[in-house]
Parts: C-alpha cells; sequence; structure tokens
C-alpha cells in the first residue's frame, strides 16, 4: 500500500491536470510537443528525422510519445495533459522516498511541500512539457543512487538520456557527483574496486552505462542524418547559440543569479546559508552525502551554456538543480538541532514565499518567462476570447501581426483544425495587431507607436496579464 502522503499528493496532482487540461500548447511546447508530435502522427508513428526547422537536436521523446497517445486516445489537449500524469506521479513517488532516505518516513511528506510550491516547476506542470519526463529521470536515479536500487539508477539515467541534451548533461552531474573534491583519489579507489570486483562500484558503473549508450547512439545517429549536433547556422534558435562575448558573458552572470534568487527562492538560499553557518559555529559535522555536490556539478554542467551563449537562461533550464536545491534544503533542516514544529513552520514558511512567486509579473519592457510560474494562465481565455471577436470582425489573420508564442498555425496551437496563423510583427506591413505583455518580442518603441497612431479595438485583460487588438487607422499618421 503506497503511503497516505503519496496518494494525496497524486489526488492533487490529478486535480491540478483536470484544472488546465484544456489550455492549449504554450511556448516552447507548441515545439517541442506539438509540432514534434504532428510530425510522428502525421507519418504513421515513423520515427523519422524531424523536419529541420523543428529540430533542435535533442531526441523527440514527447513528441513521440505524445503521438502515440493521439494514435489511441485520440488527438486532443487533454491526451496531451493526462499524458504528464504517469510521469509526475513518479516523481512524487520517488520524491517521498528521497525524503525518506534524508530524513525519515514520518517527515519525507515535508518535501513535498517544497517542491509543490516551486512556481517554476508548477509553470511547468501546467504544460506539455519535456522537463517533467527530465525530472522524472532525475529522481529516479537520484533515489536509486540514495537507496541503492540499480534498476532505478538505469532507468533514470535512460530517460535523462533520451529527453534532451540537458538530460544528458543532468545524468553526467549525477554520474560524478560521488566524486566531490577528490576526483583522483576517487577514480583510484573505483578503478582498483572494479579490478577487485567489489559490488558498489560495478554497480555505479553499470548503472551509467545504458544511458551513456542511448546517448551516444542518438546523438550520431542525428549527426549521420542531419549533419549536424545542437543547432545549425539556418535554425530558428541559432540566434540564442551566439558567442556572447566578454560583456555579454558578465551581463550573463547577472541574469543567471536572476534567474536561480527569482520568484523568491532567494530566501530559500538564504535559509541554506542560516543553517551551514548554525552548523559551522556549533562545531557540528554536516553530512553532505552527495546532494551538495550534485549541486555543484549541475552548476558545473547547467550554467556555462547561460554564461557563453546570448539566450539559454530560460528558468526552466535548471530546474535539476532547483529540485537538487530544495533536497539539499531538506536535509539541512533535517539534520538542524531545531524542534520538529519550528521545522515544520520553517518549511511551511519558504513553500508559502515560493507560491507567491506565481503573482509576481514583470514590469512592460522587461522579458519574462511566462512558463515559469502560473502567472501565464489567464493568457489562454483571453487568446480565445481575441481570436472569437477577430472571426467576428472577418480580420484576415495573416494581415494580422503578432509574436512568439502566437505565430505558430493555430492547429499546432490548439488542435482545432484551423489552418491559419497570424503574420510577424511588422507595423510598416500589418493592418491590425495582436499584442500582450505573454509577447517578448514586441519592444517599447512599438508600444509607442501603436498608442500614438493606431486604434485600439478590444482590449482583454485578467490578473495581470492582457491582450490588445490595434487596427491601422485608415490613413497614415502624419509624419
Amino acid at each position: 500500500m503506497l503511503p497516505a502522503p503519496v496518494l494525496i499528493v497524486w489526488a492533487l496532482v490529478a486535480l491540478f491536470i483536470a484544472l488546465v487540461q484544456h489550455n492549449f500548447f504554450f511556448w516552447d511546447t507548441v515545439q517541442l510537443a506539438s509540432k514534434h508530435a504532428h510530425h510522428f502522427y502525421d507519418n504513421g508513428l515513423a520515427f523519422t528525422l524531424l523536419p529541420r526547422e523543428i529540430d533542435s537536436g535533442h531526441p523527440p521523446t514527447l513528441g513521440y510519445l505524445l503521438a502515440l497517445c493521439w494514435t489511441i486516445f485520440g488527438k486532443t489537449l487533454p491526451v496531451g495533459h493526462w499524458l504528464m500524469f504517469p510521469f509526475l506521479a513518479l516523481i512524487f513517488l520517488h520524491l517521498y522516498r528521497i525524503g525518506q532516505a534524508l530524513s525519515d518516513r514520518r517527515n519525507a511528506w515535508l518535501l513535498f511541500l517544497l517542491v509543490l510550491a516551486d512556481p517554476v516547476l508548477l509553470g511547468q506542470m501546467s504544460l506539455v512539457s519535456p522537463d517533467i519526463l527530465l525530472l522524472c529521470g532525475f529522481v529516479m536515479a537520484l533515489d536509486g543512487r540514495l537507496n541503492q536500487r540499480l534498476s532505478l539508477q538505469i532507468f533514470g539515467y535512460m530517460l535523462l538520456a533520451a529527453v534532451s541534451m540537458r538530460g544528458m548533461m543532468t545524468a553526467a552531474a549525477l554520474a560524478l557527483a560521488p566524486i566531490g573534491l577528490a576526483p583522483l583519489p576517487y577514480y583510484k579507489n573505483l578503478i582498483n574496486s572494479i579490478l577487485q570486483k567489489k559490488h558498489k562500484a560495478l554497480l555505479s558503473l553499470i548503472a551509467v552505462l545504458p544511458g551513456a549508450v542511448l546517448a551516444f547512439v542518438y546523438l550520431y545517429w542525428h549527426q549521420q542524418q542531419s549533419g549536424w549536433t545542437g543547432f545549425h547556422p539556418g535554425s530558428p534558435w541559432a540566434p540564442a547559440f551566439a558567442w556572447a562575448g566578454w560583456s555579454g558573458m558578465l551581463k550573463n552572470s547577472a541574469v543567471l543569479a536572476w534567474r536561480l534568487l527569482d520568484f523568491n527562492r532567494f530566501f530559500e538560499f538564504l535559509l541554506i546559508t542560516i543553517l551551514i553557518r548554525k552548523f559551522w559555529l556549533s562545531k557540528i559535522k554536516l553530512h553532505y552525502s552527495n546532494l551538495f555536490f550534485l549541486l555543484v556539478f549541475l552548476a558545473l554542467l547547467l550554467f556555462p551554456s547561460a554564461l557563453w551563449y546570448k539566450n539559454l537562461s530560460a528558468h526552466r533550464y535548471f530546474l535539476p538543480f532547483m529540485l537538487g536545491l530544495h533536497c539539499y534544503t531538506f536535509q539541512l533542516l533535517m539534520q538542524a538541532d531545531w524542534t520538529l514544529q519550528r521545522k515544520k513552520i520553517v518549511v511551511a514558511g519558504l513553500s508559502i514565499l515560493l507560491l507567491l512567486g506565481n503573482l509576481q509579473i514583470y514590469p512592460r519592457g522587461i522579458s519574462m518567462d511566462w512558463d515559469a510560474t502560473l502567472a501565464h494562465l489567464p493568457y489562454y481565455s483571453l487568446r480565445t476570447q481575441a481570436v472569437r471577436d477577430l472571426d467576428k470582425l472577418g480580420v484576415d489573420f495573416s494581415k494580422t501581426g503578432s509574436a512568439f508564442p502566437n505565430l505558430s498555425v493555430n492547429e499546432m496551437i490548439a488542435l482545432n483544425g484551423d489552418m491559419r496563423h497570424f503574420a510577424p510583427f511588422d507595423l510598416e506591413k500589418n493592418e491590425w495587431v495582436m499584442v500582450s505583455n505573454v509577447y517578448n518580442d514586441i519592444q517599447e518603441s512599438d508600444y509607442k507607436v501603436l498608442a500614438q497612431h493606431w486604434q485600439e479595438r478590444r482590449r482583454y485583460e485578467r490578473c495581470g496579464v492582457w491582450i490588445i487588438l490595434y487596427e491601422r487607422p485608415a490613413a497614415p499618421p502624419i509624419q
């Protein structure tokens, strides 16, 4: 029988999915879920190379699974959202086991509060997201490591390798974590243990190999089929991989720090600092296990791309680090000599602060990762109403400008059979425009032109999210 805390969380997750199951594809999931799935669905589930315009170099595992589910259950939005449920269920099952390994059975459920309150995870839970699969592989492998379960480690590493190249880097961090800060002695001892056929060393090596082989096979196949790995110069996301330069790296360092502290996560780092200082002043031995070094290697492997390249610093890219941080916070807190009641109060307070991060919306002009919190949820109904009103007004979509993530064919966004799509935002060519604070690509200067020279026809707003429809005036503005 499963523990009551796990069953309760599963019920909450199921309720959450039921509430968002009709939401259309949003942000990067338009490509990474819908467009990939359409490719396999339209080709009879044959696993072929993705078209260049939607191939980002990652294994399209989610897209294939979604196409398979569409084939069995029908091509609807709820099918995609419910596809996430088994992976979310596994995430929280393994988190409970991790909580037991870091504390005990009575207090393991406290880890749920920290994780469920994470705005970035909640944002991804509301989507059909490959990052949910990535986190499932991560916690599965971590559970296997902490509880000495070889099968969990093998499946966890393989799932990480099958999801994305970030998943492969996350798997590498998990494999390297036991090395700690003394790699040479570790390797020497590991080699000696293997030569002496010691059980644990052999198991560690065996656990990593299947995932490593899977990653190599896919990357080699993709390179042979496409001639490139990661990105190619003609891809839509190639500008994001442009070298940032030294000044850009300095700016990216500030952005990265912002991402890690954003949505009230600053308070979690503050709590960690307080606890470590307490252990240090009390001269109490701090039992790091592998979690501290896991965070170190996750940072070493996941952070550099955010520093070196122009635009690879989305919040979701660091979800494994954030989840590992919750586990480390939980471990430190459980080791503290505070009363259990005080620990529960601290966890509850930190969880509330993290939840409040979902209410945070950046001022217009500051780009926001709208898939990183639940703040974007009003957008779905607002866009639906705006599209309905454009149809009532008889507006030609091909002459209506908009921006990411509202440029794909409507079928790819909403699975509604509508093959129309909006035009790229261009005030010289568009007759109408649909703008929103969800669209980061529209500049403040464009908003000024719209306010001064275009006619506002409709405005939709709810809980800080807004959409405005503008029509070009009948006569051009006098210059």
